[in-house]
């Protein structure tokens, strides 16, 4: 507001506003030729309807693509937690909201979520919607789809419990409230009348297996190159586990060193370089460094009562 008493916007060819999508309608009135673009803006669904809806409206920029260690609140918290992706890179439930928003593809995610009192008066958000089919038998509970697509249907052992359109969405989020019933829920999504997209979650078992995969071969990429592996638990029939708890413990010999295991639990104050960490909220992020003796990089992740998960990596051959 005070910047429009002077003339700073008037001689830069872009206008940031942060957190004022009030102003975006009057002042387009009043400064018609000025180019406007969010340049820090919450995660509201209002917030990103005032560009969508208004061509006069370059683009919005969030705060933020990715949970850091700063702004933490309320100790034990030692992030702030607002991001698309969790400490360790990971997408959150919001980033699967925003693909619905933004993708040309057709998108599709189901999540669930307790219901509460406050829940059913409106004031929720599409965060709550968990990767989760592990509850108390008839337990009430809601589950959440995100779709840029027509319409969506819900089955629970595969018995409909209804189909919405984009119409029936409340901030853009479908919703269902049911009765909890273990084995699975499955959602479809369809446009112009045809299936075009499925997603499911099912009633998970005990932790059978631990599973690591890695972006790429780091060291054929680049011998320097941090190795990143992630880490997570998963049951007899390969489903992984959501917050399972369970210590791991990450040793690394010959050519490399652990820096560090990164689990994203923001409560989370135990040393950084500790080779042992819960998984608790979701995959876990092991980061190591290449020494660069060129001897090949084994890597060992235990957690009681499963088998080892072991790799070894070798160097690069350079030509």
């Amino acid at each position: 507001v005070m910047s429009n008493t002077t003339s700073y916007p008037a001689n830069v060819d872009l206008v940031g506003y942060n957190y004022q999508e009030y102003r975006y309608d009057s002042d387009h009135i009043v400064y018609p030729k000025r180019i406007i673009y969010g340049s820090e803006n919450g995660m509201q669904y209002s917030a990103w309807m005032d560009v969508a809806k208004n061509d006069f409206i370059s683009a919005q920029y969030l705060w933020t693509g990715i949970d850091y260690m700063g702004e933490a609140g309320q100790w034990p918290s030692r992030s702030n937690g607002a991001g698309l992706l969790s400490l360790g890179g990971f997408p959150k439930t919001e980033y699967y909201f925003r693909q619905s928003l933004w993708s040309d593809k057709p998108v599709l995610y189901v999540g669930t979520s307790n219901i509460n009192r406050r829940e059913d008066n409106g004031n929720w958000t599409q965060k709550r919607a968990d990767l989760n089919w592990n509850r108390k038998e008839g337990d009430s509970v809601s589950i959440r789809c995100f779709s840029n697509c027509d319409e969506v249907e819900v089955f629970v052992n595969d018995r409909s419990i209804g189909k919405q359109t984009r119409a029936d969405s409340r901030n853009g989020i479908f919703n269902w409230n049911t009765v909890y019933a273990s084995g699975k829920v499955e959602a479809k999504a369809y446009s112009n009348g045809k299936p075009v997209a499925s997603k499911m979650l099912q009633t998970t078992g005990a932790a059978a297996a631990i599973k690591t995969s890695f972006y790429s071969h780091p060291l054929i990429k680049s011998p320097d190159a941090v190795i990143q592996m992630s880490v997570s638990l998963i049951d007899d029939k390969g489903n992984e586990l959501f917050r399972p708890g369970n210590a791991i413990t990450v040793n690394v010999e010959g050519g490399g060193k652990l820096l560090g295991i990164e689990n994203s639990n923001l409560a989370d104050t135990s040393s950084y370089q500790s080779s042992t960490k819960p998984v608790i909220n979701g995959p876990v992020m092991v980061y190591i460094k290449p020494l660069g003796n060129k001897k090949p990089v084994k890597i060992t992740v235990t957690s009681p009562g499963l088998p080892p998960a072991v790799h070894e990596l070798n160097p690069a051959k350079r030509s």
